[in-house]
């Protein structure tokens, strides 16, 4: 089940767009897109 990520983190209009591409294409939802990027930014 797809949560919307502006219910519970405000972002703007073109985050939240970039997000949905994001997830989309690697097949996450947002909150697996945005653990996703976190645990690449930890990794650096």
């Amino acid at each position: 089940m797809k949560e919307n990520a502006t219910s519970r983190i405000p972002v703007r209009p073109e985050i939240q767009h970039r997000l949905k591409i994001f997830a989309a294409t690697k097949n996450l939802t947002f909150d697996k897109a945005i653990e996703y990027l976190l645990d690449r930014e930890d990794k650096k």
